[in-house]
């Protein structure tokens, strides 16, 4: 086989040409991801107590960043994609140009995420719920460990650890279910608003019933939104890793520094 057919049949495989809608993989992503995720996350809580491991904080967010991981892969596993799984979630070949996408849509995703707090603190503030405040559980996580750990070692969980986990899972797998490789937009920006509102979810702890909870979804959710157009702009996950992870790394930043 020459060169040329060589490259020839891998650029066929990394394009993946668009495929029939599969409805049936569509909704067993829907269904079956997040059941899985509820799982690993139960079994590896089980093993950690029954290790006798301290299930701090830390913890369990390494905890949660794994099963977001693990039952990404479980789940292509099942649905017999796993012997294609880079094409699978759009992994086949890093270009260096992502990372100045990466970098600039994140600093676009901090600002309008900065222009709505700003917008909706205030608004908190004539309504009477200043003090009300929607806990972000990656804000969360980075104050209160920040007050025990070096910034090295909060990156590799906020910065690192947390975007691969997650992007893997929403937009790898999940957006990968839904969305598939159509171009119609009846399809897309469904998957993309349902993918979206998901990853804020997921980012959100605790209700106080005013409108500090919609802020708190909504502030991860742009990074989710950003996230999942990179990706079917591209057709490939790494624009939206390294969105998620200099988004994160911003914040880590500006937490850590206002705390010191």
């Amino acid at each position: 086989m020459t060169d040329e057919v060589a490259v020839a049949q891998e650029e066929d495989f990394l394009e993946e040409k668009p495929r029939p809608y599969s409805w049936k993989r569509g909704l067993a992503g829907l269904l079956l991801l997040p059941v899985l995720f509820l799982m690993v996350s139960f079994v590896l809580v089980k093993i950690v107590i029954a290790s006798k491991i301290p299930l701090d904080q830390t913890a369990g967010f390494a905890l949660t960043s794994s099963s977001f991981l693990i039952a990404a892969l479980v789940y292509l596993l099942i649905t017999g994609r796993a012997k294609r799984i880079l094409s699978s979630l759009r992994l086949q070949r890093f270009h260096f140009h992502y990372i100045p996408v990466g970098l600039g849509a994140a600093v676009l995703t901090y600002i309008v995420a900065i222009t709505i707090g700003i917008i909706g603190n205030s608004l908190l503030a004539n309504m009477g719920d200043a003090k009300a405040q929607g806990a972000n559980s990656t804000s969360e996580t980075i104050t209160t460990l920040s007050q025990s750990h070096s910034i090295f070692y909060l990156g590799f969980f906020i910065v690192v650890l947390a975007p691969i986990c997650e992007e893997i899972f929403f937009r790898g797998a999940f957006l990968g279910s839904l969305a598939q490789d159509t171009r119609n937009n009846w399809i897309r920006v469904p998957a993309a608003i349902i993918v979206s509102v998901a990853f804020g979810f997921a980012h959100f702890q605790g209700f106080t019933g005013t409108l500090a909870d919609v802020l708190a979804v909504v502030t991860p959710g742009l990074v989710g939104v950003t996230g999942v157009i990179l990706t079917l702009k591209f057709k490939s996950l790494y624009p939206a890793m390294l969105n998620h992870m200099f988004y994160n790394g911003f914040v880590l930043l500006i937490l850590t520094s206002a705390g010191s």
